[in-house]
């Protein structure tokens, strides 16, 4: 609906996923996610609604999915939906991404 109303130029895929209340599900919720990311895929991640572990479940995903799929990280977005601003703050938390490949990096030229 987004998209043919020309909000967005991307497809949006809503994919169901387990609960993930336990070890074996958690994995399935990996195995999902990075079963629809294909090769060299943009993505664009919004946290807001992440269940307490799964935002650092995504970080791992995503920063497996760079490697591995060699993926392009646009943005990691959270809403602070919880205020009472009318105007819902939203912050880009990309640059964490850039500073977990930062320490990758210096981890990488310490070891090696």
């Amino acid at each position: 609906m987004l998209k043919e109303k020309g909000i967005i130029k991307f497809d949006i895929e809503a994919v169901t996923i387990p609960r993930g209340f336990n070890d074996s599900e958690i994995w399935q919720i990996f195995d999902i996610v990075t079963s629809h990311i294909d090769e060299s895929d943009q993505i664009l991640f919004d946290i807001t609604h992440g269940y307490r572990y799964l935002p650092m479940l995504e970080i791992v995903m995503l920063n497996f999915l760079k490697t591995v799929k060699n993926i392009e990280i646009l943005g990691i977005y959270y809403s602070i939906f919880e205020t009472k601003e009318v105007k819902k703050p939203i912050l880009n938390l990309t640059p964490f991404i850039d500073l977990l490949d930062l320490s990758i990096g210096i981890n990488a030229f310490l070891t090696f």
